[in-house]
């Protein structure tokens, strides 16, 4: 078991812990102080000011840096096995570390060292990334700026993480995977023996989540057609010529389509069935207003075709979530009034909601979306760029700074956005460079065991408005056809999440015998994996001889848990 010791106890700080150690899926808890007998079979994680040692004990020291949690900055990096590129260390380093280095910072000091005391092994990480991670999951970086764009909205390049060009690299997950290798230092040495919940479901080495948003419908609209009789006009009056076929080829097809190539809600649920997936999608659900500040609904739910495309996704079991209204973001009744007349169309509840144009103002957004009854979020990524906007790809719950408590609320963060990917100048409108980008970022994920949110538009499918986009999205369908990877609706991470989660690792004993835990779950769980960590040779025992479990190499895979399962596994030596 991992045990750990705060210094400097908080909750926040505690916060920080108990996320870690739930994404990592480790039998944990939290204790007091470090016993004075001898213990060989447990690690200790010490987080504090200064290093602390013992012969008789497997311990890792964390050094607690004094600066504070918004003043972040770069110290320096160091270079990690499983990375590309040197990862930034933050805040203030340990300066003096002897012993044999397990890791360098760039100018050759060591950023991580290791003694060994007879087989027991003491291991001091002397950088803080654990106000790293508080510092980005927070989003303390986003709390005390002002330039935002106007509406409001942090970009990317205000980031720390666009500095050192890490916007598209989950960091925080990289943090966990070193941490992972850290303890893993000592399950290597023959001593501890570790056990840990397998972050998807039947052991899969990473998720992907797919989802879109419905901001149009309706390819033939008044406003549609308004705008570009407007842009015909400018080109003619600015002799832009290359405008004006533009613009007068948009109005003819206006006027001559007879199937609307936007309306393509069975076209998806065609296409995403023939790899067996399903998907959410984020539908606005505010009153039509004529004098609205942003005029930008393009559809009402009280169209009967917009009725009859709710229920028939409802009826295929793809998921229906709340894509929030630009105003809606800090106001909690008209987030509460669109909920409740989405939930009323399609006769369920809507426990997931999307802000329409990734439009949040943090914590306020978050706690405003958990009082009106959400369960999770699916909002927090860049409006201007793919990539990772706190640092993590993992669903979470958020930590409310002003209130200084973790919310029950989940946090299912964004990562690639269709939008982006086709303006992005990088890939130049390249269907294979875009794809190929995907995949890179995919293979990262792999090997972080991440959680990839995708977001691909609903009106997207029509290939002359939006060329490449339906293609690269079928071909990154295949591309998972192919890999060991938990793809599902934004539904289907949080409830696998929240099972998870309830799914909990308990009561380790020791004896002569060997070592044992209790597994309690609070609810059903499905494919549910244990991986346990051990250098020795050893027999697996469950005490419920009534389960449905198997055991392959170091995993025991449970086909079915019952809510309110006890059950005892052991290993003898």
């Amino acid at each position: 078991m991992v045990k750990i010791i705060l210094k400097n106890d908080s909750k926040h700080v505690r916060y920080i812990f108990d996320t870690i150690f739930s994404i990592m899926g480790y039998c944990y808890e939290f204790v007091d102080k470090i016993p004075q007998c001898e213990d060989s079979a447990n690690i200790y994680i010490y987080y504090g000011k200064e290093i602390f040692k013992c012969e008789n004990h497997n311990i890792v020291s964390i050094y607690n840096s004094s600066d504070e949690i918004y003043r972040i900055h770069a110290t320096g990096s160091i270079n990690l096995e499983f990375i590309d590129e040197p990862i930034p260390v933050f805040y203030d380093q340990l300066k003096k570390l002897s012993d044999i280095p397990i890791h360098l910072y760039q100018n050759g000091n060591i950023a991580v060292s290791k003694a060994n005391y007879d087989g027991l092994l003491n291991i001091v990480i002397g950088f803080d990334f654990i106000k790293t991670i508080l510092f980005f999951l927070t989003r303390a970086e986003e709390i005390q700026t002002y330039n935002n764009d106007k509406l409001g909205r942090f970009s990317s390049s205000q980031s720390i993480l666009s500095k050192y060009k890490l916007y598209d690299k989950p960091l925080i997950d990289i943090y966990l995977t070193f941490f992972h290798n850290i303890i893993n230092q000592f399950v290597e040495n023959g001593h501890a023996t570790v056990i840990r919940k397998s972050l998807w479901p039947e052991g899969k080495k990473f998720g992907i989540c797919l989802t879109h948003d419905v901001d149009k419908v309706y390819a033939r609209s008044l406003f549609g057609f308004t705008f570009w009789i407007v842009q015909l006009m400018k080109g003619l009056l600015l002799f832009d010529f290359r405008n004006v076929k533009r613009s007068f080829n948009k109005c003819k097809r206006m006027a001559l389509i007879k199937n609307d190539p936007y309306w393509n809600f069975k076209k998806w649920v065609e296409l995403e069935r023939q790899f067996g997936y399903r998907s959410t999608f984020f539908f606005l659900a505010r009153k039509k207003r004529l004098l609205a500040r942003y005029k930008d609904l393009r559809y009402s739910l009280n169209q009967p075709k917009v009725v009859k495309a709710l229920n028939y996704l409802c009826k295929c079991g793809w998921e229906i979530g709340l894509y929030g209204d630009l105003d809606s973001y800090l106001d909690s009744d008209k987030l509460k009034n669109e909920k409740i007349r989405l939930e009323n169309i399609v006769n369920t509840k809507i426990t997931g909601i999307r802000q329409h144009y990734l439009r949040v103002k943090l914590p306020h957004s978050w706690q405003i979306q958990q009082d009106v009854g959400f369960l999770y979020d699916s909002t927090l990524g860049w409006h201007d760029s793919i990539g990772f906007r706190c640092g993590m790809s993992f669903p979470f719950h958020p930590f409310n700074i002003s209130t200084n408590e973790k919310m029950s609320l989940m946090e299912i963060p964004l990562a690639i956005e269709e939008p982006i990917l086709f303006k992005s100048k990088q890939f130049a409108h390249s269907k294979k460079s875009i794809t190929e980008e995907c995949k890179k970022i995919f293979k990262t994920a792999e090997r972080l065991g991440s959680l990839i949110n995708l977001l691909w538009c609903q009106p997207v499918l029509d290939e002359i408005d939006f060329p490449h986009r339906k293609n690269v999205y079928k071909n990154l369908l295949n591309f998972f056809q192919n890999k060991n990877v938990f793809v599902g609706s934004a539904k289907d991470i949080f409830e696998w999440w929240k099972k998870r989660e309830s799914a909990k690792l308990v009561n380790q004993k020791i004896d002569e015998h060997g070592i044992s835990w209790q597994l309690i779950t609070d609810c059903e769980v499905f494919d549910f994996n244990l991986e346990i960590e051990c250098k020795r040779k050893y027999r697996i025992n469950i005490s419920n001889k009534d389960i449905n479990y198997t055991i392959k190499e170091n995993n025991i895979q449970f086909k079915r848990l019952k809510k309110d399962t006890s059950i005892t596994i052991s290993l003898s030596f």
